[in-house]
């Protein structure tokens, strides 16, 4: 059972690599919307159009993409940590100290890809208020986000699956 929880936790660490560099990608380019007249792009920091671009911190487009960036940063932020439990967790010798950096890991993978589908969902269904959708359609950035958000919901669910199965071990074998 142990090499089984080895692979897990090695995977999850891939997973996890995978998921922050996707979602940082999704999160810090333009490329959220594309449109088809002068090459127009759209993302959660800046609206291009024919290759000039403006931060959307300086027009007032709405507050909804206010909160599609707060929940950003804080999945950004919470991904970044996941990182650091998940490399805790593959160096710790103490049972205890796995323990604790896997339920740590299911936290942080958890509000990263709570605050990365809230964030999308926001920025997928609100767009429309700025950005006509028979003009603008979803776009790779977008695509590179939802992937990283999926990849980190995926994580907290294999290492949940995997601390209960654990757990109900351990106990089997205190009942024999």
């Amino acid at each position: 059972m142990g090499a089984v929880r080895v692979i897990v936790g090695r995977l999850c660490a891939i997973v996890c690599f995978l998921g922050t560099v996707s979602y940082m990608v999704g999160f810090s380019t333009p490329w959220w919307l594309e449109g088809d007249d002068l090459n127009a792009k759209a993302g959660l920091w800046q609206n291009c159009v024919g290759g000039h671009c403006v931060s959307t911190v300086k027009i007032d487009i709405g507050d909804w993409l206010i909160a599609c960036q707060a929940l950003s940063i804080t999945a950004l932020l919470t991904s970044l940590m996941s990182l650091g439990v998940v490399l805790v967790m593959l160096r710790a010798s103490r049972p205890s100290a796995v323990s604790a950096a896997r339920k740590g890991l299911i936290a942080t993978t958890l509000i990263t890809g709570l605050a990365a589908s809230i964030t999308l969902a926001v920025y997928y269904l609100r767009r429309e208020l700025t950005y006509p959708a028979d003009l603008y359609k979803i776009s790779s950035s977008f695509c590179l986000a939802l992937v990283g958000g999926a990849l980190f919901l995926v994580i907290s669910l294999v290492t949940t699956i995997d601390v209960i199965t654990a757990r109900l071990c351990h106990s089997s074998q205190d009942q024999s």
